[in-house]
């Protein structure tokens, strides 16, 4: 694992990998913890089974709600270009040219809960500055392809925790995986 230097701070971190996101919550990072600017927290999970994290910082002004599942701003309805946040957004949406209609806004965490993308890590020019206050380049994990996702509509929780398991293809023994299938199936049609 090599290191990595995101603004002042040096973290160990995968490189050039294909991970889910399995989880999405606004929070604040570790080492931001004082600061009151919250990021957006992936959980991914990577194809060997690892989990690890990764934070967009949203800019000044956010405000967390529904204990992580959101954030509100008094004056803005989307995060600036210039927060890594932004910045992620448009890799995602303009870079890569991911459909995201139908799965939920930026202002909602889970929006981004079950895509797959190749991760690797980035020097990037933000326009906002750094934590401590200069401004310049940063190196931050970012999606270089995307890998697909699950489609999250009218389907029973279920069904979506299938559609995710299919997705990594867990290493857990066929036969286990088809008795558990069944009942969980079972389960969705007898609600």
């Amino acid at each position: 694992m090599g290191k990595v230097q995101k603004g002042n701070k040096e973290l160990g971190c995968r490189d050039d990998f294909d991970a889910t996101i399995i989880k999405s919550r606004f929070g604040f990072e570790k080492e931001n913890i004082q600061n009151d600017i919250p990021s957006l927290i992936f959980t991914l999970e990577h194809k060997d089974g690892v989990l690890s994290q990764v934070a967009y910082s949203t800019g000044s002004g956010w405000k967390i709600v529904d204990d992580g599942r959101r954030i509100e701003h008094q004056m803005r309805r989307n995060v600036v270009r210039g927060s890594m946040y932004g910045f992620f957004q448009e890799r995602v949406l303009v870079g890569l040219k991911v459909d995201m209609r139908g799965r939920g806004t930026p202002t909602e965490a889970d929006t981004w809960t079950g895509l797959m993308f190749h991760w690797k890590i980035e020097e990037i020019s933000p326009v906002v500055s750094l934590p401590n206050e200069k401004t310049g380049k940063i190196i931050h994990l970012l999606p270089t392809k995307y890998l697909g996702g699950l489609e999250f509509s009218n389907i029973s929780p279920e069904e979506e925790l299938l559609q995710l398991f299919e997705l990594i293809k867990p290493s857990i023994p066929n036969a286990t995986y088809e008795k558990w299938k069944s009942k969980l199936l079972n389960n969705s049609q007898t609600k």
